[in-house]
């Protein structure tokens, strides 16, 4: 007998337990100035703009601590000078990898402009191992780097494909999670959002047979 083809989907709406366990930054104005490389966004990385291993840079200080607070470098890592060192090198090359950019190990100008855009206030780096990695290629990592990596998905058993013709897709909630309608228009929003960039239609049912079960959980962030 077969089965209907269902990818299970759960978002996880990410509340923070504890005010104090997360940050988040809404720009770089709002975060701490002893955490980025300077005052203002284009003083300050105009002149780090093309800086490697072996330079010395006014301000390469403030980025050490920025990517320190981030846990791309050690907790004891204590060289703030404003010398490019192997460390800071391995620590640009794992943020690159992170965020899918250029791993060069170098701050180009699509680093940098990463860099100041709003995140969260979470380490990206837990025990020595990376969260993200979404731009990984294998044998990019500097000899000098202790990060390890790991891979936040899996295939269904028998590695099944999607079905070109499955189109209409149907979502719903869990009834438990009394979801206002207000926070469920947020998901009506996200999938017209997508509907506008793929051929793909979501609608809204209360049917046990959805295809995409939506799963609010409450985690730190």
């Amino acid at each position: 007998m077969k089965l209907p083809l269902f990818i299970p989907i759960i978002f996880l709406l990410l509340f923070s337990i504890s005010p104090t366990c997360a940050h988040f930054f809404p720009n770089i104005t709002s975060i701490p100035h002893s955490l980025i490389p300077n005052t203002t966004i284009w003083e300050a990385f105009n002149q780090l703009l093309g800086c490697y291993n072996g330079q010395k840079v006014d301000g390469l200080t403030k980025l050490k601590k920025y990517l320190q607070y981030f846990s791309y470098l050690n907790f004891f890592y204590s060289n703030f000078s404003d010398d490019f060192d192997d460390y800071l090198e391995s620590a640009i090359k794992t943020y690159q990898l992170n965020f899918n950019l250029n791993a060069i190990g170098e701050l180009d100008e699509q680093t940098l402009k990463h860099i100041v855009q709003p995140r969260c206030g979470n380490a990206d780096i837990v025990n020595g191992t990376s969260t993200m990695n979404s731009g990984k290629q294998p044998g990019t990592h500097s000899s000098n780097s202790t990060i390890h990596t790991v891979a936040h998905y899996e295939f269904f058993p028998g590695k099944p494909r999607w079905q070109e013709s499955k189109t209409e897709l149907t979502y719903a909630f869990l009834p438990e999670n009394h979801l206002s309608k207000n926070v469920k228009s947020l998901f009506g929003r996200a999938f017209e959002r997508w509907s506008e960039v793929m051929p793909l239609t979501f609608t809204e049912t209360t049917s046990y047979s959805r295809g995409i079960f939506l799963v609010v959980e409450v985690e730190e962030q």
